[in-house]
C-alpha cells in the first residue's frame, strides 16, 4: 500500500484566497484527539482513481501539523460548538480530494 504525506498547513499555502487557516484548525482540532501528528488514515478509493496509485484502490494519508496549528486547534476546540468544527473541517478535507 502506498503512503503518501501531507503537511496542512501546506493547503492554506496552496489556496491563501480561501481563508483556509481556521478551517485547518478545525481539522487538527479533530485529528489531535486521534493520534497526534502525523494522523494515519486508511483511504478507500471508489468510483474514482489515483494515476499515482496504479491499480490500487486504497493507500495510506499521513496528515501532520505544526505546533503553532496544534494551539490554535486546541483554542477551537475549547471555545467552539463541536458540530460546527466537524462540518467545517470535513469541507476542508473535501477540498483536498478535488485539487
Amino acid at each position: 500500500m502506498q503512503t503518501f504525506e501531507w503537511a496542512i498547513e501546506d493547503i492554506v499555502d496552496a489556496h491563501p484566497h480561501l481563508r483556509m487557516e481556521h478551517h485547518t484548525a478545525m481539522a487538527v482540532a479533530l485529528m489531535s484527539r486521534l493520534s497526534a501528528s502525523p494522523c494515519e488514515f486508511r483511504v478507500q478509493c471508489e468510483g474514482f482513481s489515483l494515476p499515482d496509485l496504479g491499480s490500487e484502490t486504497s493507500f495510506l494519508l499521513r496528515v501532520a501539523w505544526n505546533a503553532q496549528t496544534a494551539v490554535g486547534a486546541e483554542q477551537v476546540w475549547l471555545t467552539e460548538q463541536h458540530a460546527p468544527i466537524i462540518e467545517r473541517a470535513a469541507g476542508l478535507i473535501t477540498s483536498r480530494r478535488n485539487e
